[in-house]
């Protein structure tokens, strides 16, 4: 049970944090593309190797194909409630 309410409490402090580091006038890069399309593909239940993000085949290392799904999973429900704003 302690250990439930330190993990909720945890979560709930990351989430604090982030939303307390958000800044107007980032540049977003073509790497958080990808991560956006991957959580749209976890809400829309679309397999992950079929996503709408098109790779750049002259710059291979850019970025990663994918990556782990467990924040994208914890993302998901936010996403569903508020749609896609990277402002707020």
């Amino acid at each position: 049970m302690a250990r439930r309410i330190f993990l909720l409490l945890f979560l709930l402090g990351l989430g604090i944090v982030d939303c307390a580091t958000i800044r107007r006038g980032h540049v977003w890069s073509d790497d958080l593309a990808l991560y956006i399309s991957l959580l749209a593909t976890l809400l829309l239940v679309i397999p992950m190797g079929k996503r709408a993000y098109i790779d750049n085949p002259s710059i291979v290392n850019y970025s990663p194909r994918g990556y782990p799904p467990i924040f994208l999973l914890l993302l998901v429900p936010l996403y569903k409630l508020f749609g896609l704003n990277l402002s707020q």
